[in-house]
């Protein structure tokens, strides 16, 4: 009976151990940054980069890169020379920082020009290099301003505005009807929204002191009919009508310049083609209703490849300095490992344009959480003060790719840990099952010991 247990707990391990190696490992992307780029052939040269990261001390998978060139027109000519500088967007980090030359600031516009939102570098570079292709950038970039497809732009819209009159929070809910072969809905200043069936939907809204404002924009034709309230506050009903395209930017995009770095009138216009844009793929795939704040959204992961555009004059037999500064995230990966693993890439790809290039200096500056490089595709030298550097001629084959850790090596009990982390409860559940089967092991032994010196007596 002793054997059958043990045999027994050896097949719930291997079993427990079986779903234990499918349980899902924590892992997060992030997107690589970017080196600069002329708009078009030019004979400036790159005599050198110096590269540098600074990884942040209280959040070691946060660095700021700088990017410092020494730039050279060797011709008799002045040149004015627009240059891009790829990134991919994101509202929550403000990766935007500045540009300068020869110390100066200088001015520049933001354009989204692609879509990389789900793409993941480390995993699949090949996909993620596609996307991100110099001369598809720069085309995108000399395409006219996207204009909305399934409405007229420069056409009125109505505009139900809702005005909730009770000093009391609560509830409200009102019902509509529509024709969904003639009618988009966008709804504003409301919590809760659905449609139901044969084109009718409804609306809510929590009541409060602060929050007594709602609206209902109808695109294409006013089909909107039997709006009744049928749970809750007193309202009144305002009808009126705007131009879309005016509704869009005064009231969906502006509010919101400062969030996604929207500075001029420029930059206007293509934070419109992308909502323009979004709407249209959103009505053309079914939708009906939609929430004004889904679609402002889109600022953050539809087109999110953008690029800052800016010119630098260079004087003729001369040389300039200019300098990128800017924030980049890890992708963190704790799969084979205790703590997490940060990897960071720079993509040197876009530096192929230039005339030529000389030197690249690379300078990395290590956290005390994070202090030890473990993996890197180009050779790294550690120095005293803790941080790396290379040195090279020439820009390499190989983009930049580093990865970080607490210790100097992730060794065999990380790895161990790591596993035991990331299957917590397959973990547990194997603890258990071993506990129950010791247990009754245990209790079988013990009552066959009784019966033995019971025969005995």
């Amino acid at each position: 009976m002793t054997k059958k247990l043990f045999l027994i707990l050896s097949l719930m391990i291997l079993c427990t151990t079986i779903v234990w190696a499918n349980s899902m490992p924590i892992y997060m992307s992030e997107y690589p940054s970017f080196n600069i780029a002329p708009m078009e052939d030019c004979p400036i040269e790159i005599e050198k980069e110096i590269l540098t990261f600074d990884i942040n001390e209280e959040d070691s998978t946060i660095a700021t890169v700088t990017a410092h060139y020494k730039m050279l027109n060797p011709t008799d000519e002045r040149i004015e020379l627009p240059m891009i500088f790829p990134f991919v967007f994101d509202a929550r980090k403000g990766n935007i920082s500045s540009v300068t030359v020869n110390d100066r600031p200088i001015e520049f516009a933001v354009k989204r020009v692609g879509d990389v939102n789900g793409l993941d570098y480390l995993k699949d570079k090949e996909a993620f290099e596609e996307a991100i292709q110099i001369e598809g950038i720069i085309q995108k970039i000399n395409e006219p301003v996207y204009q909305m497809q399934s409405f007229n732009e420069d056409a009125d819209i109505t505009v139900y505005s809702f005005d909730f009159n009770d000093e009391q929070e609560g509830r409200c809910e009102i019902s509509y009807n529509i024709n969904p072969d003639k009618t988009l809905v966008v709804i504003n200043g409301f919590n809760g929204y659905g449609q139901i069936s044969d084109g009718k939907c409804t609306v809510s809204k929590h009541i409060s002191k602060n929050h007594k404002k709602a609206s209902i924009i109808v695109l294409g034709e006013d089909t909107l009919e039997n709006l009744e309230v049928i749970e809750g506050h007193e309202v009144n009903i305002e009808k009126d009508e705007v131009v879309l395209k005016d509704y869009i930017i005064e009231q969906l995009i502006e509010p919101e310049k400062e969030r996604y770095a929207i500075n001029n009138d420029e930059e206007i216009a293509d934070a419109y083609g992308v909502v323009a844009e979004y709407i249209d793929q959103l009505y053309n795939n079914g939708a009906r209703v939609l929430h004004d704040e889904d679609i402002i959204y889109s600022l953050s992961y539809q087109q999110n490849l953008s690029v800052m555009l800016y010119e630098v004059l260079f004087e003729s037999n001369s040389s300039l300095d200019l300098e990128v500064q800017y924030f980049t995230n890890a992708t963190i990966d704790r799969e084979k490992s205790e703590d997490f693993t940060n990897t960071f890439v720079y993509l040197l790809n876009p530096a192929k344009g230039w005339a030529k290039f000389g030197e690249l200096d690379i300078v990395i500056n290590m956290s005390d959480r994070h202090p030890y490089i473990i993996d890197s595709s180009i050779p790294l030298e550690k120095g005293e003060n803790g941080g790396y550097t290379a040195s090279l001629k020439g820009l390499p084959e190989d983009d930049l790719i580093f990865t970080t850790y607490t210790k100097e090596e992730i060794t065999f009990i990380d790895r161990t840990k790591g596993r035991l982390f990331r299957n917590y409860f397959g973990t547990l559940l194997l603890l258990i099952i071993v506990g129950v089967v010791i247990l009754a092991a245990v209790i079988y032994s013990v009552r066959r010991i009784i019966r033995n010196n019971r025969k005995k007596l």
